[in-house]
C-alpha cells in the first residue's frame, strides 16, 4: 500500500520536528527530540521535501542534543573549577542550572574552554568582561532577530489565506538564514577590530595608568517631547518613530564618521575621534530631523577630552558632560563646552553663559552651536 503525504501535511510534520528541536524539554517534545536523533535525517529531509539549509539546522540539533551535562560535568570535562565555569556561564548572559540540570553540550564546552586561552593573555577579570559584551551582543542579536521574525509573520498575517503552513514555510526560510548571519557576524567582527585597532595602544610605556584612556568627542542625541508622544501614538506607531530615529541616526554617525556606543530609547550615544568631527555629526543630526513629520525634532550636548573607554562603552567626566548639556538643549539645538570652541571653525559658536550642572561642582560655561 503506497502512503502519500500532502503538502500541508509535510508541512506540520517539519513544524513538530522543527519544535521538538528546539522548545524547552516536556515528555512530548523528549520523543520528537529522540526520534530525530535515531532517524535518518536525510531520509527524513526526503519526506518532507525540505531544504538543505534545515536538514542541517536538524543535524545540527540532534547533535547538540545527543550529549548534555550537568554544570559540575561540563566544567570537570573544560577543565575548569566549579566555580570558575559558573562565573563564566554568568558571563555569557545565563543563569546558573540547577546542580541536577543537564543543559550543556559539547559545544558549550568547547567554546567555554576557550576561556583559559583568553585569561591566560588578557588576566581573568579582562576575560570575563570579553565574555560580558559578547554574551550581551548575542543576546541582542538574538532579540533582533527574533523581533523581526516576529513582525515579518505579522505583516504577513495581515494578507486573506494566511496559514499554519505559511508560518512553518516562514521558519524553514529563517533557519536557512541562520548560517549566512553566523557567517556575517565573523566577517563585521574581524572588519571592526581592523577599523578600530589604535596604534597609542603600542606605545603605552610608563605613561600606562592601569585604565585604557583615549582623547575622543562624546555625543548624545535625543528626541524632543518623547514622553508626551508616547502618551498620543499607539504602540505601533511609537515603534515606528523610534525605528525610523534610529535607523536615520545611526546611518548617518557612521556616514560621518563616527559610531554609535549605544541606543537609550529615544536617546543615541555616539563618539567621534575629535572635536571637530563630533560637532559635524551633531550639526547634521539636528538639521536632518529639522520640521520633519515622521520623527520630532532632536537636541544634542557633546563635550571632548579624555575618556575612559571599557567594554565598548566611555566613561568619565567629558560623557557625564555631554549628557548633562542635551537635557539643556532647546529643540534643533546643540551646546557644548564653551572650551570646545578654538577647536572648531566655519561655525556659529554663541556664549550661552555659566550653567549650574549636577554631578558638577562648578558652573560650566556653556555655547551654542549652529550654522
Amino acid at each position: 500500500m503506497e502512503v502519500t503525504d500532502e503538502p500541508p501535511k509535510r508541512a506540520k510534520k517539519l513544524a513538530k520536528i522543527i519544535e521538538g528541536l528546539s522548545q524547552p524539554s516536556s515528555t512530548r517534545v523528549e520523543r520528537a527530540r529522540n526520534l530525530a536523533a535515531a532517524l535518518d535525517l536525510d531520509t527524513i529531509a526526503g519526506l518532507l521535501g525540505t531544504t538543505q539549509g534545515v536538514l542541517e539546522a536538524m543535524r545540527e540539533s540532534a547533535k547538540r542534543e545527543a550529549h548534555r551535562y550537568t554544570l559540575a560535568e561540563a566544567a570537570e570535562r573544560a577543565g575548569l573549577s566549579f566555580e570558575r565555569f559558573g562565573r563564566l556561564n554568568l558571563a555569557c548572559g545565563f543563569a546558573n542550572p540547577a546542580p541536577d540540570e543537564p543543559v550543556f553540550t559539547d559545544d558549550d564546552i568547547q567554546a567555554l574552554r576557550l576561556f583559559q586561552a583568553a585569561s591566560d593573555f588578557f588576566g581573568e577579570d579582562d576575560a570575563l568582561q570579553v565574555v560580558r559584551v559578547i554574551g550581551n551582543s548575542m543576546a541582542r542579536c538574538a532579540d533582533a532577530f527574533i523581533s523581526a521574525f516576529v513582525y515579518a509573520i505579522g505583516e504577513q498575517s495581515k494578507h486573506e489565506g494566511f496559514t499554519d503552513d505559511d508560518i512553518v514555510a516562514a521558519n524553514e526560510t529563517a533557519m536557512d538564514l541562520l548560517p549566512a548571519a553566523v557567517q556575517t557576524m565573523d566577517v563585521l567582527l574581524r572588519r571592526n577590530i581592523e577599523q578600530r585597532t589604535r596604534t597609542d595602544a603600542l606605545l603605552l610605556g610608563q605613561d600606562w595608568g592601569g585604565v585604557d584612556t583615549i582623547d575622543r568627542a562624546i555625543g548624545f542625541c535625543d528626541l524632543v517631547g518623547y514622553t508626551a508622544l508616547s502618551q498620543q501614538l499607539s504602540t505601533e506607531e511609537l515603534a515606528a518613530v523610534l525605528r525610523t530615529f534610529e535607523t536615520d541616526a545611526s546611518d548617518l554617525i557612521t556616514e560621518k564618521g563616527g559610531h554609535v556606543v549605544k541606543l537609550i530609547g529615544d536617546e543615541v550615544m555616539f563618539v567621534a575621534t575629535d572635536a571637530a568631527g563630533g560637532v559635524e555629526i551633531a550639526l547634521s543630526l539636528a538639521e536632518t530631523f529639522r520640521n520633519r513629520k515622521d520623527v520630532p525634532p532632536v537636541r544634542i550636548g557633546i563635550a571632548d577630552g579624555k575618556v575612559v573607554t571599557r567594554e565598548g562603552d566611555y566613561f568619565g567626566p567629558v560623557v557625564n558632560l555631554a549628557a548633562r548639556l542635551v537635557k539643556l538643549a532647546p529643540p534643533g539645538g546643540v551646546l557644548a563646552p564653551a572650551e570646545i570652541g578654538p577647536k572648531i571653525a566655519g561655525v556659529d559658536v554663541d556664549d550661552c553663559g555659566p550653567e549650574i550642572l549636577k554631578g558638577f561642582d562648578e558652573p560650566v560655561d556653556v555655547v551654542r552651536i549652529a550654522r
